[in-house]
């Protein structure tokens, strides 16, 4: 019995994204954020810049625009648009970001944009939750959780990050 208990308990997904669900606010839905862990460095090191990701997407009848966002895990958050150029990335601060009905933005590691948290006041470990406030012209803050994780779960089944899980 204990073998099969063992067994169902590492097929189900971990409590966190079992408890995740999507934000309502008006006529946006917010769901799926999360961001990667800090890479490894030395003690004394500066902590490398993290980007958080997240799919907002506009169910209403009215366009939403998010202007900002801010954690306090971060002194600066910044919308950011990924642009590909030859075999290089580059980014670039955007003020705002455009929501029309029925649109929806996944920022994720391979979308054209992404929330670049500048200035981390600690790590990211795997498993951390920090808040993160969005803010929407007309509809004011959205406050919502992101999780540091390695593995990305998505409508098709598990993905993993470019980076893998340090054994």
């Amino acid at each position: 019995m204990m073998r099969w208990l063992l067994v169902l308990a590492m097929l189900l997904p971990p409590a966190s994204d079992a408890m995740a669900k999507p934000i309502k606010a008006e006529g946006l839905v917010i769901d799926e954020a999360f961001t990667r862990p800090s890479p490894r460095g030395k003690p004394g090191e500066p902590i490398p810049a993290g980007v958080a990701f997240v799919t907002i997407v506009n169910k209403g009848d009215k366009t939403y625009q998010l202007v900002g966002a801010s954690s306090p895990i971060a002194g600066q958050v910044e919308i950011q648009q990924a642009q590909r150029y030859g075999k290089s990335l580059r980014t670039r601060r955007v003020l705002s970001l455009n929501l029309a009905p029925g649109d929806r933005v996944a920022m994720g590691p391979d979308s054209e944009y992404r929330l670049a948290l500048i200035g981390l006041r600690r790590k990211m470990e795997d498993g951390d939750v920090f808040p993160l406030v969005l803010e929407f012209e007309g509809l004011g803050k959205v406050e919502i959780e992101v999780e540091a994780r390695y593995e990305v779960y998505s409508d098709t089944g598990p993905r993993y990050n470019q980076r893998a899980k340090p054994q």
